[in-house]
């Protein structure tokens, strides 16, 4: 535990490299995982005090957009299992729904993109086999025609000779 606890109070201060700003989402991973050990030990004071922490750092990072979608499905788990501790069943179940809710809405919109991005490559694959297509036809044209050339000049020279 006392790694976990280590790890949450880490990210309270830690900046991510790249973007010179706090990181938010691995603050909120420490943070649902120091109160999953704080239920598992039935310290449940101590694991409400660490998700009020999260709670208010979620409100007031909410608005600046740096809560990704796993983030928060982390939190919404976290509070899921809090108020189920607790015996709050009638929130936790709410928090259920809407935990689900916001799972199957990421679940749709990923199967959505999936669904595009498989059309999209099934017309860039029919585009191909099209054009492959016509440049088989032009090349057999292209064949005919030097064809029916070669055969003119034969002729030709056929009946100069003969003439």
């Amino acid at each position: 535990m006392p790694l976990y606890q280590t790890n949450y109070y880490f990210y309270q201060n830690a900046f991510n490299e790249r973007t010179k700003t706090k990181d938010i989402p691995r603050l909120i991973s420490a943070g649902t995982q120091l109160i999953a050990v704080y239920l598992k030990e039935g310290n449940t004071a101590t694991s409400k005090t660490v998700f009020n922490q999260l709670d208010s750092i979620i409100k007031i990072e909410k608005h600046n957009g740096s809560i990704g979608a796993s983030s928060w499905l982390e939190f919404l788990r976290a509070k899921h299992r809090l108020e189920a501790h607790q015996h709050n069943y009638g929130q936790a179940y709410a928090t259920a729904l809407r935990l689900k809710t916001y799972s199957d809405s990421l679940r749709q919109i990923s199967n959505d993109a999936d669904a595009k991005w498989h059309e999209e490559l099934n017309n860039v694959t029919l585009d191909r086999i099209a054009l492959n297509f016509e440049i088989d036809r032009i090349q057999r044209e292209n064949k005919i025609a030097s064809q029916h050339s070669k055969l003119w000049i034969v002729s030709l020279t056929s009946s100069l000779v003969l003439i």
